[in-house]
């Protein structure tokens, strides 16, 4: 009888949603950045080489949170240009000034092949509310070899502020998140692909993506490994993280837009 009961409760229930089913507000959709590919491509052969693909809030005007966001990623993404320090000018304009930069540097007579690769992707990540930008980078001015970077910064779609981790290597947690970091390089990359003692400080890099389930930590070549090695990675999940008593910002953040 008591399983009959709540069939026909359930079934009430949903006779009463189809009955109010006009009454029901829709839930508008979160409104998103819609990209744009920019793209600049210069060379002069045994000279320089610039290519740099970009990616533009299209519908940045649709909400100020899209500008300010835009403006961030145009100043930090681009090379930096010191006449245009602090200016808000158009990606054609800021590439421009550094072609210019460097043509003049280039007259010179010891100056070097240059090359500039940036390959920028952006994309989603926490159920859409963190905007992520991947910079792929390669640089070359003179030397061995060029210099690979991979470049990641996140921002906070309800705010437009952009997410700073330099707070983990600080604080009570950072023995215990540097032994952590130590373990997982070792782990994925052997002991002997690594600079660095386990009784060091591990510090958290400049680059770190914020992934659906933890962060992705970026070190550069050179960072904690040899060259050879490349880019060395580390994947944390949030719990792995909080174990160590760090707290999680970027956690906070996303349960107080949720609410």
């Amino acid at each position: 009888m008591r399983h009959f009961r709540i069939i026909a409760a359930a079934f009430i229930s949903v006779a009463m949603l189809a009955s109010c089913g006009g009454n029901i507000k829709k839930v508008d959709e979160p409104l998103l950045p819609v990209f744009e590919q920019l793209t600049f491509e210069e060379a002069e052969e045994g000279y320089y080489e610039v290519v740099i693909s970009y990616q533009s809030i299209k519908n940045r005007e649709a909400s100020p949170i899209f500008e300010i966001i835009e403006s961030k990623n145009l100043k930090m993404t681009l090379p930096y240009v010191e006449a245009l320090e602090g200016v808000d000018v158009s990606f054609e304009e800021r590439v421009e000034s550094y072609m210019e930069e460097m043509r003049e540097m280039l007259d010179e007579e010891d100056a070097f092949m240059q090359i500039l690769h940036i390959n920028q992707v952006a994309f989603f990540a926490r159920n859409s509310t963190v905007l992520c930008y991947e910079n792929d980078i390669y640089t070359y001015y003179g030397g061995a070899h060029g210099y690979p970077m991979l470049s990641y910064v996140c921002y906070d779609l309800e705010t437009g502020q952009q997410y700073d981790f330099s707070y983990l290597n600080d604080g009570e947690w950072v023995e215990a998140l540097s032994c952590l970091i130590y373990d997982r390089i070792r782990e994925n990359y052997g002991p002997d692909e690594f600079f660095m003692q386990r009784e060091q400080t591990l510090h958290v890099p400049a680059s770190v993506l914020i992934t659906d389930d933890g962060l992705l930590l970026v070190y550069q070549p050179y960072e904690v490994a040899p060259f050879s090695t490349g880019i060395v990675t580390v994947a944390l999940t949030d719990e792995e993280i909080a174990d160590t008593g760090a707290p999680l910002l970027w956690v906070e953040q996303e349960a107080e837009t949720e609410d």
